[in-house]
């Protein structure tokens, strides 16, 4: 399951005429997380945390238990199994045969993303070698909250890119970009009380959250780490990846990529300052939270 994209920019994209009432509040909304954007970065320049060779200056995880080729191997283990669940879903929800059911496909997607979550926090135990990996999944309280406070920072500064990114699409192709920037959130839209658009809320707040942030965070993050050994290129490296991994989900809306890979920037810098994935882990599954919420109140 994809990123959830953020989609509250949209609204001030939208034309002279008056709006509706939720329109107007998606505008102030989006206006506030504008201002607030250098706020926030100045904090972050000041709290050390994206001045150069800020990383650094601050303990780093210890990677030092396994080769590079190992994290990757794992990345690829654990997409594999989400490949073999969701096969195994198709199976048993009976996908192929007439009717197809839209429910059934998520369905199938909801077995094959819990299979592969399964064998992610394996593949984590797996590799867990020193206490200073950073692939420890045992909850923590604290864990929850920096979560949350992160994910409070960096929302102003992904609509800010996402606004901007907004903007250079509608200059290059004279077209307003679209209000929903991802399929998922679409279908959620024209289906709001439906088992479907439940099942899909989970895969998007729960599932995907634990897996993408295991594989994109935990694993591949960590490798280019242990090639590199160097924290600023291998969070970029794996922020992109992960943004072009949802090339598939965001139609024609490209412009989308440009927060996906700063949303990946600011999820693998908060689990390199932090050394633990369930921060990140919150912060993803808190901003899919929140622009589900926004694209079902529109």
């Amino acid at each position: 399951m994809a990123v959830i994209v953020a989609a509250a920019f949209g609204a001030i994209m939208s034309g002279a005429g008056p709006a509706e009432p939720s329109r107007d509040d998606f505008s102030l909304l989006s206006l506030a997380m504008l201002v607030l954007c250098p706020v926030v970065l100045a904090l972050l320049w000041v709290g050390d945390v994206i001045r150069p060779g800020s990383p650094a200056r601050h303990r780093g995880r210890d990677l030092s238990g396994s080769p590079w080729f190992i994290w990757w191997a794992g990345a690829l283990v654990v997409i594999f199994g989400l490949a073999v669940g969701g096969a195994l879903g198709a199976i048993l929800m009976g996908l192929g045969r007439e009717p197809e059911s839209g429910t059934r496909s998520i369905a199938a997607q909801l077995i094959g993303s819990t299979i592969a979550a399964a064998v992610g926090v394996w593949v984590l135990n797996l590799l867990g070698g020193s206490p200073r990996a950073g692939l420890s999944l045992a909850p923590r309280k604290r864990d929850v909250v920096k979560g949350l406070l992160a994910f409070a920072l960096v929302l102003p500064i992904v609509t800010a890119v996402s606004y901007a990114a907004a903007i250079g699409f509608q200059m290059a192709t004279g077209r307003e970009p679209p209000m929903l920037a991802h399929q998922a959130l679409e279908e959620m839209v024209a289906n709001p009380r439906s088992l479907r658009t439940a099942m899909m809320i989970v895969l998007a707040v729960v599932l995907a959250p634990l897996t993408e942030e295991i594989v994109f965070r935990g694993l591949v993050q960590s490798g280019f780490l242990r090639v590199t050994g160097r924290v600023w290129p291998s969070v970029l490296a794996s922020s992109a990846l992960f943004a072009a991994v949802h090339v598939g989900s965001i139609g024609e809306s490209v412009h989308a990529l440009a927060p996906l890979f700063v949303l990946g920037v600011c999820f693998g810098i908060a689990y390199e300052r932090t050394g633990r994935l369930w921060v990140p882990i919150v912060m993803h599954a808190a901003f899919n939270a929140w622009n589900t919420g926004l694209a079902l109140m529109l």
